[in-house]
């Protein structure tokens, strides 16, 4: 409020300037002014000094509803101070978890005009993409530049479908190191569809290297141990729960066969004579429950063709495709057979077909051999005559001279019962060669002997040796990697498990009933439907085997497993067997809880300032427009250079503080994607000339000649966001008039 002693200093003020003004007048015009002039120009002086004590009186009250608003504002400030204070706790939380993490969390954009970024990806990025978080915060391309050629074409068009569909992107990748070493990736990311068009990637890398060396060396070792399976001249067959799952090229040939087909999935008793049926399956439980060899047999077989043979077959328990099963070493001894019984029917045949066997034979009595044929004689090195003349026990490696002899001595003086024998023989030159021994007691010239039919093994038993070297070791991949194999009979509704797999789902061997139902059993009564559908889809052939679900543990923890299968089918495409893998992927699940949670920490965060931002929206333009309406009406009335300056600049300053405001909630609005194009039909000339009229008073204040010119050819009506329009050609004439020093400006 202004007092009365300066209202009276004021109006004093008021009459000098009277005074001088008539003096002026009077200098000029040389006319006399009157006094009733005088007093009228000094009566209109007083009464604006009046309007104009009013006016600041009125902005005094403004400005204290100001400042309890700002008082208001700084309070709300402060609220928001704690809020951005919370956020950032969670936010150091989610870092301190992301360091722990193996592998890349990141978050990546793609926008719909095809460019790319990642507006969050944690420390591990720069080790496995090569380049730092902050280098592909606004532009994303450089994080593929290290991507293997032969791989991004897949990832590109794995990128688009996962983006088009908006399903889970999994994908595998390889990248090129700086050192030129090539490491294999793998992605897994959720998609979602942001108000822009733009798909945006939650998700994380890990690097699979050393997995995808250990899968390749145990695939190119089983390929090595098949090759040589394969190539070997015994014949092998694998079976499991007695079905023929593998049988080599000799096997082929000794049952009469073309190929593997014919063997694959028919059942070890479709081949073996009725009389020893009892006899296998006793041998095929002892192998399973010892988990080792047992000792040669000799077992009748029949071909399809109908034709009967014999074969010596040694069963050992074995680990095959991550499943446990049983190798057969069959040894074809038809030949030998007929051999024997030829030796019954004629002396003179025997000899003849004894020394034309394939197999070694020999007759031992006493300390010496009585008979050796010339492929006896091919194994040793020695001639006839020199195996004659010699202890045949000289021939048997050390290590088993003693088991040998006393068998030798004790069949001697028994009944004539055939048995078999395994030993290391020594040779002329020293050299060692596994050989397989089937002795029988006889009669010789009177005397009680022993016939021996002798057979070289040393391929086998290397063969053999290898398989269970490699056997082992997958085995032992198998474990480390924490993977639990499964196999399901279809046909018999029956699950087995090896070992891991009973530690995946936290059962006791004796506690699993080892049925369809027992698995469903294990599962969380919720996953059971889709674990079900799984099965049946994959049975029927609509997708494969590729599910997760959850198994409670006797201790009512919860696991997350990850399971994927293959069908096996019969020749007319009937489910007979299923295989599969399981593996715990629990952490990964908590990884991906933490992450969504941190995410939705996040978007509340967010809420929260457009919420703010939206209260004091409204708030803070009222007083604003009210200040910028009273210096418009104030501009209209009489004011002198100084009072119009004065206001002028109030007006303006108090519209560049509502663009300031206006353009901040823009650009939030534009960061979570809530800006939109509103076009509607505009006077593009009209729309240029007003905000051209607002910048021309500036630019003759800076005394800057600022020119319009518009082409006639430019259409006048146009569709477009005037909105939009109005702020850049601010922002492009402010920036103008900032930085251009007295010179035209069109």
């Amino acid at each position: 409020m202004i007092k009365n002693g300066d209202r009276f200093e004021n109006n004093t003020k008021l009459r000098q300037e009277a005074e001088a003004l008539w003096s002026q007048r009077h200098v000029k015009t040389k006319a006399p002014l009157s006094e009733s002039d005088t007093l009228h120009l000094v009566h209109d002086l007083e009464v604006h000094q009046i309007e104009l004590e009013l006016m600041v009186e009125e902005l005094k009250i403004q400005n204290t509803e100001k400042e309890e608003r700002v008082e208001e504002l700084l309070q709300a400030n402060s609220e928001k101070e704690k809020q951005a204070n919370l956020l950032k706790e969670a936010n150091e939380r989610f870092l301190l978890i992301t360091r722990q993490i193996p592998g890349v969390v990141y978050q990546y954009r793609l926008r719909p005009d095809g460019t790319s970024c990642f507006p969050y990806a944690n420390e591990m990025f720069t080790k496995i993409c090569g380049v730092t978080p902050e280098e592909v915060l606004e532009d994303g391309s450089k994080a593929f530049l290290n991507i293997h050629p032969d791989d991004y074409e897949s990832m590109a068009v794995s990128t688009t479908k996962s983006a088009k569909n908006l399903a889970p992107w999994q994908h595998e990748y390889r990248v090129i190191f700086d050192d030129g070493s090539i490491h294999t990736l793998y992605s897994d990311a959720i998609p979602q569809r942001e108000t822009d068009g733009s798909v945006l990637w939650h998700g994380f890398i890990t690097d699979i290297t050393e997995r995808k060396k250990t899968e390749e060396a145990l695939r190119q070792s089983e390929e090595r141990y098949r090759t040589l399976v394969d190539r070997s001249p015994i014949a092998n067959v694998v079976h499991r729960d007695e079905i023929v799952v593998f049988v080599n090229t000799a096997t082929i040939r000794m049952f009469g066969l073309t190929n593997a087909d014919e063997l694959l999935g028919t059942s070890i008793y479709d081949w073996t004579h009725p009389d020893f049926h009892e006899l296998v399956a006793a041998r095929t439980r002892e192998v399973m429950q010892n988990r080792g060899s047992n000792q040669p047999i000799t077992i009748p077989f029949v071909r399809p063709d109908g034709k009967a043979g014999y074969a010596e077959i040694q069963s050992t328990s074995i680990i095959f495709d991550g499943l446990p099963a049983i190798h057969l070493a069959m040894n074809d001894i038809s030949e030998r057979k007929e051999v024997e019984r030829k030796l019954q029917e004629s002396t003179y045949q025997y000899q003849n077909l004894v020394k034309s066997a394939s197999v070694g034979i020999i007759v031992a009595q006493g300390e010496k051999l009585k008979f050796a044929n010339p492929k006896f004689a091919d194994l040793t090195g020695y001639s006839a005559a020199e195996l004659l003349s010699m202890p045949f026990i000289d021939l048997i490696h050390k290590d088993h001279r003693q088991l040998l002899l006393s068998t030798y001595l004790n069949q001697l003086t028994s009944a004539p019962i055939g048995y078999s024998f395994r030993f290391r023989m020594l040779k002329r030159d020293m050299s060692i060669r596994w050989i397989e021994l089937y002795t029988i007691k006889i009669d010789w010239q009177g005397e009680p002997a022993t016939l021996n039919f002798i057979s070289d093994i040393h391929d086998r038993i290397l063969s053999e040796d290898l398989l269970t070297h490699i056997a082992d070791r997958f085995a032992l991949a198998i474990k480390a990697g924490g993977i639990g194999i499964w196999e399901f009979d279809v046909e018999r509704n029956s699950v087995t498990w090896d070992d891991k797999m009973y530690e995946l789902y936290g059962i006791e061997k004796d506690r699993f009933g080892g049925a369809y139902e027992s698995w469903l059993a294990s599962i969380h009564p919720e996953d059971v439907s889709g674990a079900q559908n799984a099965i049946q889809m994959a049975i029927t052939e609509e997708r494969e085997f590729d599910t997760e679900f959850r198994v409670i543990w006797q201790d009512g923890s919860i696991r997350h497993i990850k399971a994927l299968g293959e069908v096996q089918r019969d020749e007319s495409g009937k489910a007979m067997h299923f295989y599969g893998t399981n593996y715990d992927i629990t952490k990964q699940k908590e990884i991906e809880q933490t992450l969504t949670l941190a995410l939705k920490s996040a978007e509340a965060a967010n809420k929260t300032k457009l919420e703010f931002l939206a209260n004091i929206s409204h708030e803070f333009r009222t007083p604003l427009n009210g200040v910028i309406g009273f210096t418009d009406l104030l501009l209209d009335t009489t004011l002198d250079n100084t009072q119009q300056q004065y206001a002028r600049n109030i007006n303006t300053s108090g519209r560049s503080i509502l663009e300031i405001f206006n353009d901040i909630i823009y650009y939030i609005k534009l960061e979570n994607g809530m800006a939109v194009i509103e076009a509607e039909q505009t006077d593009i000339v009209e729309l240029t000339e007003q905000k051209f009229n607002r910048f021309k008073q500036n630019a003759n204040q800076e005394k800057l000649e600022l020119k319009l010119n518009i082409q006639t050819d430019i259409p006048r009506y146009v569709y477009i966001d005037p909105e939009k329009v109005r702020r850049i050609l601010a922002k492009l004439l402010g920036n103008a008039l900032k930085f251009t020093f007295r010179v035209r400006w069109s």
